[in-house]
């Protein structure tokens, strides 16, 4: 359940722009909001991170979702965020909440100690496990303690803050960096020789039950893991996964979690329209009645794409267009058109893309990028399918793993929204909306709707049939 905020006392310095707050628990927090500049998923990292360095048994300060009102946001003035030069409230709702560490009275906690009282720490020991649980959670930046002590106390102990920027950030992907997690004050690794300093805390990250990190992660906001959620204004919404348990070894595609969770959102959502008899296109824009600026970068993309595209023009026979969105830094919208024939097969004749992603510096390597991505995609939408047969991979090479051949290639077409606000990324975007909005055309040519990739000419034969 969560804690409900009451009060905002002050901003906190730092990227991600929190804010001091006091819950009705009686503590002090600190919050995160869910449209803080860095991405919604920081929140998710920190609660991920700071409950497992609770399990693994180090200093890190005790974490809470804390929902906060539209009534204390707009009674609070200075709870604001500064987004893309603009000044914005916090948005209302669930958010990470990182206890405050110790009082607000001055010298109970620093951020800073001469290196005499650094080596008196009385959790010394615990800066090489920290190190272990950044490394294991891929943590990018330098590690963040502050030090607290009471006023009977000579010496101060160590509590690990700022967890955001574990499991890489918004990004997820799990890399190594050379300084992640490394403390700036490198006094702190002067009692560490070695095995005997680390192994405590690799014992219990090697025996880490996997049920109590399912139980973390459960904890935490579906919303939170977004970024593939576009900002639709759905009053009844849920947001869950069902985990897959496979002996395949499998490892990130292009595009990383973003290359099927749109195809999943933005399908299902085509089915919602079909279901209620309404234009695809508008059903969408009808959804988006936010006033975030993201949500204005979406529709003004969705309707560039629908124009380019001749959204809503008749096409012969066996032909179908299908459309798909996607928010985030960069915002895009795809439309492709494709037609299928009497035996099943799908062939994809056009693709058009709107893309927003601030200035584009280079217009030319934005164009190529998207188009590239495209036809990458498409291998795994057409023919890009492994098979397993006793314990191994059937297909050896091009000639039975069949990828996208320039005579399958469609016409591409990639628009680029102006803009004067800061440059996003695109390298990784063209992939991402190719299965849902081939998928959605090829419902529209057929009315069959696709759930399986690569898309099976024999079952779209056998449903027209």
């Amino acid at each position: 359940m969560a804690v409900l905020a009451i009060q905002q006392i002050r901003r906190m310095r730092g990227g991600a722009q929190s804010h001091l707050m006091l819950g009705s628990d009686g503590n002090l927090y600190v919050v995160k909001f869910s449209n803080n500049p860095q991405h919604v998923r920081v929140l998710a990292n920190e609660m991920l991170a700071t409950r497992l360095a609770t399990a693994v048994g180090l200093a890190v300060p005790p974490c809470e979702v804390i929902e906060v009102s539209e009534w204390l946001i707009q009674n609070s003035p200075e709870l604001t965020i500064e987004q893309r030069r603009e000044t914005l409230p916090c948005q209302p709702g669930l958010h990470f909440a990182s206890r405050w560490v110790g009082g607000l009275m001055p010298g109970q906690t620093v951020d800073y100690l001469p290196q005499e009282q650094l080596l008196e720490v009385r959790n010394l020991a615990e800066f090489a496990g920290i190190l272990l649980l950044d490394k294991w959670t891929c943590n990018i930046n330098g590690r963040q303690a502050v030090f607290q002590k009471s006023r009977r106390e000579r010496r101060y102990k160590a509590t690990f803050i700022d967890q955001g920027y574990c499991f890489h950030a918004g990004d997820w992907k799990f890399v190594d960096a050379n300084l992640g997690g490394v403390f700036g004050e490198n006094a702190v690794y002067r009692g560490v020789t070695g095995w005997p300093s680390f192994e405590p805390w690799l014992s219990r990250i090697e025996s880490f039950p996997a049920e109590t990190a399912w139980a973390i992660a459960e904890a935490i906001p579906p919303e939170w893991y977004g970024g593939d959620v576009a900002p639709y204004s759905i009053p009844n919404f849920r947001l869950d996964y069902a985990p897959a348990d496979s002996v395949v070894p499998r490892s990130w595609w292009r595009s990383v979690a973003s290359s099927y969770t749109p195809f999943a959102k933005e399908s299902f959502l085509d089915e919602l329209a079909s279901a209620r008899g309404r234009d695809p296109f508008q059903f969408r824009m009808d959804l988006l009645t936010g006033t975030s600026p993201n949500t204005e970068r979406l529709r003004r993309v969705l309707e560039l794409v629908a124009e380019k595209s001749g959204w809503g023009k008749p096409l012969p026979r066996g032909h179908g267009r299908g459309i798909a969105c996607r928010s985030g830094e960069t915002c895009s919208a795809q439309v492709a058109e494709v037609s299928v024939d009497d035996d099943g097969a799908v062939q994809v004749l056009r693709v058009v893309a709107a893309v927003d992603c601030g200035i584009a510096v280079n217009p030319d390597g934005v164009r190529a990028m998207t188009e590239g991505a495209i036809n990458f995609a498409l291998t795994s939408v057409l023919t890009g399918e492994i098979t397993i047969k006793h314990g191994a991979v059937e297909q050896s090479n091009f000639h039975d793993y069949q990828v996208l051949r320039i005579n399958q290639a469609p016409h591409i077409e990639v628009h680029i929204v102006p803009s004067v606000e800061d440059p996003s990324g695109v390298g990784e975007l063209g992939a991402m909306l190719v299965p849902p909005a081939v998928a959605n055309a090829v419902f529209a040519a057929t009315g069959v709707r696709v759930r399986r990739l690569p898309i099976d000419p024999q079952v779209l034969k056998r449903s027209q049939s």
